[in-house]
């Protein structure tokens, strides 16, 4: 296996860091010091404020994208060589449970679950108290990297923030800043750890919040009581290791449950089983219902986002189906990632007994896509095929490619709601939308300003019957198409396209032959090898060069070399989906 740990060893310097990870990083040393020096300056950055579930205000700093893109390259570098060091010592980083892989809310809570006592402690300013210095300190001083003195002051500020005060701190919204706060936040770990063992409590860290349970009283070295101001207090032997390790408590956070009162770890009940409040779920459908009669709803007080939303959702609905546990293997956790996004695709036998929590986040998810949308967005049909429109539509249309519409790639929502990509996945989603089993799109007071338009391959995909529907309401595998259309409009502001006209033979599509066959890469033509055409013998392989390829292998070959190819074809269905906003707009008018 690759030694990352051991290649960043060997580097003397910054221009080492470039030149020894240059297949990765791709980028040259003069590159390098431009992002990292100049473009790392606070007035290049992006500042919002965003709601924190527990009140209050947290500050969001983006890069600008450069910088953005090298801090997600040397995030990675650095998840590599703490798996490394995982690997000589499976507990390195065992108390943490926040921005690694296999770790989670979910894994934190379990741990503290059907405990007599649970106590937490939120860190003040968590990221803001980690500046250039702690960080650069660790890389050159910690036994797992000890790192050189100009590598360690390099990664420093490739992390940093630096306002205008001068003030160095990692930034939220910066993907380097995770992984950097989890590897000082050790630090800390391995002295709780200590006085855990020492009274025999269970101890964990989720990014700014610690938790420590037990079936016995917690010593008061640890939390006491304040009866004059009615609060827990941390102990002074708690506080003395937690500000001798550069952190400051949040003391208006901590919190001492016993088991006779509802007891929560990171928002998720413990008490018996994992579960969320009620009083949390019944805010989400208000603000659910809010959005569907209005088209907003409020968070506290502040107007809030559908991406908040479903997160909500998402995190009821994960809290109660995802089964993940820290000693799961990564298959075994992206296996059970894959149950749960089945899971929330599926169970449509039912909609009035569907499960309500799966439920309220499909519609959700249907809303941001098909109904609050801001744009028309075209849905490709495959998980490749969004590469190729996206080349498409900025060659064809260069001027005007990224405010036309939105070419949407398929990812974790939409499997969701069935869209994991391939026709009989959309068949099956528009069965379901065409039934009204996400929301009711009749009686939406919310109309959507604009269309939603599927693009098929004409293959055997198109061949698809909903073997347990019976009913008047059932579509047939062409939806209403007739023989020698193109395009046809299924209901409010969602169409469909074929890539070719659509041929009947005793009301179903013909495909005698390969030639009456169309997918999204044959459109597309080498400029000095012709039409790309589809193995034969593997319909998920392309023919190319006299070899075959994985379409995904393929498309990202065409990506990197966009110039060598024709994207002509394309602009007739690039009409067609102007033909088809034009229809929507008429008649959204007319209404």
């Amino acid at each position: 296996m690759f030694n990352h740990l051991i290649k960043l060893k060997l580097c003397n310097n910054g221009i080492d860091v470039v030149n020894n990870f240059h297949n990765y990083l791709g980028i040259s040393v003069k590159d390098f010091w431009y992002i990292a020096y100049s473009l790392n300056h606070f007035s290049q950055f992006t500042s919002f404020t965003i709601l924190k579930a527990s009140g209050g205000e947290r500050t969001i700093l983006i890069p600008p994208q450069p910088l953005k893109d090298l801090q997600k390259k040397f995030a990675t570098i650095l998840n590599f060589c703490i798996r490394e060091i995982q690997q000589e010592n499976p507990n390195y980083l065992i108390c943490n449970h926040a921005f690694e892989i296999k770790k989670s809310i979910l894994t934190n809570a379990q741990i503290h679950r059907n405990k007599r006592y649970v106590l937490n402690i939120d860190l003040s300013d968590f990221f803001g108290s980690i500046h250039y210095g702690r960080i650069s300190n660790f890389f050159k001083a910690d036994k797992y990297f000890r790192l050189n003195d100009k590598v360690a002051k390099t990664l420093a500020q490739l992390a940093c923030f630096r306002d205008e005060n001068n003030k160095t701190f990692l930034p939220q919204g910066s993907p380097l800043s995770p992984i950097i706060a989890s590897l000082i936040g050790n630090l800390l770990d391995i002295r709780l750890v200590k006085i855990s063992k020492e009274y025999k409590l269970t101890y964990s860290r989720y990014a700014d919040d610690l938790t420590f349970s037990s079936n016995k009283p917690i010593p008061e070295d640890l939390v006491r009581w304040n009866s004059e101001n009615f609060i827990w207090e941390a102990g002074d032997r708690l506080r003395r290791v937690i500000e001798d390790s550069g952190f400051k408590i949040n003391d208006k956070k901590t919190r001492l449950f016993s088991a006779k009162k509802r007891q929560t770890v990171t928002g998720i009940t413990v008490n018996k089983t994992l579960n969320i409040s009620e009083y949390y779920q019944k805010h989400n459908r208000a603000m659910l219902y809010s959005l569907f009669t209005s088209g907003k709803f409020l968070i506290g007080d502040k107007e809030g986002t559908i991406n908040q939303l479903i997160g909500r959702l998402n995190y009821v609905a994960s809290v109660k189906y995802l089964k993940q546990h820290h000693d799961m293997s990564i298959q075994e956790w992206e296996e059970e990632r894959k149950k749960f996004a089945y899971l929330c695709a599926g169970n449509f036998d039912n909609k009035e007994n569907s499960n309500r929590s799966i439920r309220l986040l499909r519609q959700a998810i249907f809303y941001k896509y098909f109904i609050g949308n801001n744009k028309p967005i075209i849905f490709p049909e495959g998980i490749t095929d969004s590469i190729y429109f996206k080349l498409a539509n900025k060659i064809l249309n260069p001027n005007e490619h990224k405010e036309n519409y939105i070419i949407q790639s398929i990812n974790s929502e939409l499997t969701k709601i069935s869209l994991g990509g391939g026709t009989a996945l959309i068949n099956s989603f528009l069965l379901h939308a065409y039934k009204d089993y996400f929301i009711n799109l009749k009686n939406l007071k919310i109309k959507s300003k604009h269309p939603v338009i599927f693009v098929l391959d004409y293959d055997q995909g198109l061949d698809v019957k909903d073997k347990n529907e019976k009913s008047k309401n059932n579509i047939p595998e062409t939806h209403h198409m007739k023989d020698g259309q193109q395009w046809v409009h299924i209901r409010e502001n969602i169409y469909l396209v074929l890539l070719r006209p659509l041929a009947l033979e005793n009301k179903k599509p013909t495909f005698r032959n390969a030639l009456e066959m169309t997918c999204v890469e044959n459109l597309l033509s080498h400029v000095s090898i012709g039409k790309i055409k589809v193995d034969d013998e593997n319909h998920e392989n392309i023919k190319f060069r006299n070899r075959s390829y994985p379409k995904t292998v393929f498309a990202k070959y065409v990506a990197k070399r966009s110039t060598h190819f024709d994207f002509s074809e394309f602009k007739k269905i690039f009409e067609i989906i102007d033909e088809i906003k034009k229809h929507f707009y008429q008649n959204s008018i007319s209404i």
